[in-house]
Formats: C-alpha cells, structure tokens, sequence
C-alpha cells in the first residue's frame, strides 16, 4: 500500500464497489452504490461524476469497471449487462 486518500463528493463515497487504475494515468475511477463513476486524481479530489441520461441504459449494480483514458471509454459490468459508455476528457 503506497498511501491512503480521502475522496469528497457529494453525496458522499459509500461502499465503493469497483476500482479502475491504471498507474501511467493521471486519474482513477470508482464505481460507488450510488451507480455512478467518479474521475478522481490521484491527490483524490473528484474530478467529474458521471451517471447515466435519462433515456440511456441504467447502471444499477456495478460490480465492474474497467476505464481506457486514451479511447474514452468505459466498459461497465452490471448484474445483468456488460455496457460500453463513452466518457468525456477531463476539464482542463
């Protein structure tokens, strides 16, 4: 274990259920029960939160998530459905 972080957002970080990290990247996701992403940097400060429009396939249940910073693209394992989503760059 290199360290410890504190994440703030809001509403708060509960039972985060899946980790995507990749050590040559400037950011981490994780998946929370809140059935959200969130783009954190590695001091740990919440980036963006992304959740699914309205008229989009839902992403209740995550229990993987596996991010590709280059492509954009998120690939997001629910109970019962394994979804592509594309994700924005970061805000500069």
């Amino acid at each position: 274990l290199d360290g410890t972080i504190q994440v703030e957002a809001t509403p708060g970080v509960e039972d985060a259920v899946a980790l995507s990290y990749q050590p040559d990247r400037s950011h981490m996701y994780v998946a929370d029960s809140h059935d959200r992403i969130l783009r954190i940097s590695k001091e740990g400060e919440v980036v963006q939160q992304f959740m699914p429009a309205e008229d989009a396939p839902q992403i209740s249940n995550i229990q993987h998530v596996a991010v590709d910073d280059a492509l954009g693209s998120a690939y997001i394992m629910t109970d019962d459905a394994l979804i592509h989503a594309r994700l924005p760059g970061p805000p500069q």
